[in-house]
């Protein structure tokens, strides 16, 4: 991850032993794996949607990729089948107008939205349309 940070960043932005204490706090082994194995496209982009790294940093530009005008494939999300990405604003972030999903309440267009939990255990999500970078 440092090495992927350093070729956007003129000054380093991970400090290592808290890096590696936030990685082992946060996953499982098996998602510790998957992080380690993403390449630095997808790691720089993960960290560009964070305000602090885009003001010292610089991060590649969204593309729009087959989201609607307005909206960027930014959004990152990973999970068991790999990286995928979902339209958003330019920095990464949620569609203020996305509608909320569950499980008696699915995404109005099934197959090009998916339902995306905002935090662990929740019971409820957001319908972000999938899209191709």
């Amino acid at each position: 991850m440092i090495d992927c940070t350093n070729t956007i960043c003129t000054t380093p932005i991970i400090e290592l032993a808290s890096c590696t204490n936030d990685l082992v706090a946060s996953y499982s082994q098996a998602e510790l794996q998957t992080q380690v194995g993403l390449g630095c496209e997808v790691i720089n982009a993960s960290m560009c949607t964070q305000e602090a790294v885009r003001q010292q940093c610089t991060c590649p530009e969204a593309t729009q990729g087959t989201c609607p005008d307005g909206q960027f494939c930014s959004v990152m999300l990973q999970g068991a089948s790999g990286t995928s990405y979902a339209c958003g604003d330019e920095n990464g972030g949620i569609p203020s107008d996305a509608a909320v999903c569950d499980n008696s309440t699915p995404c109005a267009d099934p197959d090009n939205e998916i339902c995306v939990a905002t935090s662990a255990g929740a019971t409820s999500g957001i319908c972000l349309l999938s899209c191709t970078q």
